[in-house]
């Protein structure tokens, strides 16, 4: 039932982007095209293609030991709303580092 009133979900968003009017705004420059075939120029770089699989690693690891951190709390007797709780706080603590300590860590 949770996968189809996801899809109805996705479906629903998707549908009302289509009715949503475009915001006309003057350009300071002519708009410029990429040039034809700049994926496939990407997919050719052996480092470009490195960096995608260890986000995808990163971000599927990441994926995983949050899924067994909420296996590991409902194991512990956590309820299942304090099991929400925790994760979002987990996760609004993530955001928080990225923001205070994400621009040093770029600059400097």
């Amino acid at each position: 039932m949770i996968i189809a009133l996801q899809a109805l979900l996705l479906g629903t968003a998707a549908v009302a982007a289509l009715v949503v009017p475009e915001l006309r705004h003057a350009r300071a420059t002519e708009a410029v095209r990429a040039p034809a075939g700049g994926c496939s120029c990407c997919c050719g770089c052996h480092g470009f293609r490195r960096l995608v699989l260890v986000a995808a690693l990163i971000l599927g690891s990441h994926a995983m030991h949050d899924a067994f951190a909420v296996i590991r709390w409902r194991a512990a007797g956590v309820s299942p709303a304090l099991v929400s709780v925790l994760w979002s706080a987990s996760v609004a603590a993530e955001v928080l580092v990225f923001l205070l300590l994400g621009p040093a860590l770029v600059t400097g």
